[in-house]
């Protein structure tokens, strides 16, 4: 059976949708931060419309600096280092009470270095973590937040 040439718009914009879908980046993430498989991150959110959704403007901020920590040229580095802080940045002023976004860039902060000057909201975050843990209604979130929260805490004590 040969399809119409009007469904092709059609069939490109639901794989946009899903590729858009908060839980696939979410995996892609989580796929580039643990096994080290960052360009398919990188590539996919630069693709990504993130207008429309705090949460992914926040992802595309990680992307960001994931770039920044793969660069070579110094000035490069500190660029998508900055990027990336502006995403996360606009992510939390867009939506502040968003625990995904708020574990992001507690990430984020816990993981940068500490002569960029990027851990303001450290403890601020992690006291919204806590508090909001029990109200997480999505399981791999609530999961990946508590592991993280107790594997941070294990080394700061």
């Amino acid at each position: 059976m040969r399809y119409p040439l009007a469904l092709i718009p059609f069939c490109m914009s639901v794989a946009n949708c899903q590729a858009n879908d908060v839980n696939h980046i979410r995996t892609l993430y989580y796929r580039a931060a643990e096994l080290g498989q960052t360009r398919q991150f990188m590539q996919t959110m630069e693709r990504t419309d993130v207008t429309k959704s705090p949460v992914l403007l926040c992802y595309k901020g990680m992307a960001c600096m994931m770039a920044a920590k793969e660069g070579i040229n110094p000035y490069t580095k500190l660029r998508e280092f900055n990027r990336g802080k502006a995403m996360i940045l606009e992510a939390v002023k867009r939506d502040p009470k968003n625990a995904e976004i708020r574990f992001l860039r507690y990430g984020a902060q816990t993981n940068a270095p500490s002569f960029l000057g990027y851990n303001k909201n450290i403890k601020e975050d992690e006291a919204f973590l806590i508090e909001q843990l029990a109200s997480v209604t999505d399981a791999d979130l609530r999961k990946r937040i508590a592991g993280y929260l107790s594997r941070i805490s294990v080394t700061t004590e």
